[in-house]
């Protein structure tokens, strides 16, 4: 996987996209009508995707690790991008 291929797939679904190389995670900031509208982290092992989305507005922190902490958000598992894609559009219908 590479993340490049993410990104390019979420932008063309959500349009604007400023990812951050955190070391271990790779941090999306998706953005919707040029609004911060979610935060993305993600990590790969193994052939899995992992990640964990929140609404932008209820983070306390840009940090990854933080992220992974906070009571806010929805964690994703999946085996390729476009699974890891679709279950993202998934999960942020239940973001309120």
């Amino acid at each position: 996987m590479s993340i490049e291929q993410l990104v390019e797939k979420l932008r063309n679904i959500y349009g604007k996209i400023v990812k951050e190389n955190q070391g271990y995670y790779y941090s999306l900031i998706i953005y919707e009508k040029n609004e911060p509208k979610y935060l993305l982290c993600v990590k790969t092992t193994n052939g899995i995707i992992y990640g964990k989305i929140s609404l932008f507005n209820k983070i306390s922190s840009l940090v990854c690790e933080d992220l992974l902490y906070d009571p806010n958000g929805l964690y994703i598992f999946a085996r390729s991008i476009d699974e890891f894609v679709e279950k993202t559009q998934n999960k942020t219908k239940y973001l309120v």
